[in-house]
């Protein structure tokens, strides 16, 4: 069976962790690290150890083969094709239907995905079934758009996610809920981009959820990690790799996460340019988003933490 969630006595046994060498914190992480096994461990491990290691995270199920395959984005065929690339997690967007209805959908509209049109916040789970998810061509699939419960219970113990819960005006008691129900609070990140008062409000749900934000300058990398409701939830930080922020992440003892989508993608895919990968290692960016996840792990795979050593 493929290493998804890694055991962490395998993880110890390989690399070793020195207090000596701990990120300093200004805010103490109270939270319970978690059950072996579970994202929430994994990122408590990695935050204690000077050791550099890369986790890949799939952009909306993306992989190289994905438009090939004919595979929808955010569908539940994305998230077995990442399971089967062993792509450490997976990056989902929610949304909520007119009844109420969390499911995967990037846009506000089901235009670009479905053989349907309208707004998402228009039209009821019944209606929405009536539809199918398109491949990237434009033809029809013959699968509907699947809902947040359905793909967490899909990727329970194989394969960890990160909500995209930015700007789509979601639900956040229902989102809270259906996390719980699946048994994935530890294996759940909340991407709330800048968003602090909606962190707020998910941690007053639930103070187990891991919280996940962007930041572009150091003023809200302070937030983030010295406020006293958010601290202990911050797990992951997103910054350019461009300058000085990641450094300033780590200096937290959080992790910086940064996207390879996009040109530095494009690059390697296109051209076997790895430029732009090697400065995300560089500045020891420990989750990279990406489109291309079996191409890129070649070039990481000595620094995976899902790779038996």
């Amino acid at each position: 069976m493929k290493v998804k969630l890694f055991v962490l006595i395998s993880f110890l046994s390989v690399f070793a962790c020195s207090n000596d060498n701990k990120a300093e914190q200004s805010n103490e992480d109270t939270t319970e690290e978690g059950a072996e096994g579970s994202l929430r461990k994994a990122m408590s491990v990695m935050r204690k150890c000077a050791d550099y290691h890369v986790m890949l995270c799939s952009h909306r199920g993306n992989t190289f083969d994905r438009i090939g395959a004919g595979i929808p984005e955010n569908s539940l065929s994305a998230i077995e094709n990442c399971i089967a690339k062993n792509i450490e997690m997976i990056e989902i967007d929610v949304r909520t239907t007119k009844d109420g209805v969390l499911v995967l959908m990037h846009d506000e509209t089901i235009n670009r995905t479905t053989t349907g049109k309208g707004y998402l916040r228009g039209i009821t789970y019944k209606e929405l079934q009536e539809y199918f998810l398109l491949k990237e061509d434009g033809t029809a699939t013959k699968e509907k758009v699947p809902t947040l419960a359905e793909a967490l219970n899909l990727g329970a113990g194989k394969i960890w996610f990160n909500l995209d819960l930015d700007d789509k005006k979601d639900d956040p008691e229902n989102i809270v809920d259906a996390v719980k129900a699946a048994g994935m609070l530890d294996n759940v990140l909340f991407f709330l981009s800048t968003d602090v008062v909606s962190g707020r409000t998910y941690l007053r749900l639930n103070n187990r959820v891991m919280l996940h934000f962007s930041a572009s300058k150091s003023s809200q990398i302070e937030t983030y990690t010295t406020d006293k409701d958010l601290a202990p939830a911050v797990y992951l930080i997103q910054v350019s790799p461009n300058g000085d922020l990641p450094t300033r992440v780590h200096r937290t003892g959080r992790l910086a996460f940064a996207n390879s989508i996009g040109d530095s993608d494009v690059q390697l895919r296109d051209y076997g340019n790895d430029e732009g990968l090697q400065n995300l290692r560089t500045k020891r960016i420990e989750i990279i988003q990406t489109d291309i996840g079996e191409i890129i792990a070649p070039y990481v795979n000595e620094q995976r933490y899902s790779v038996v050593q």
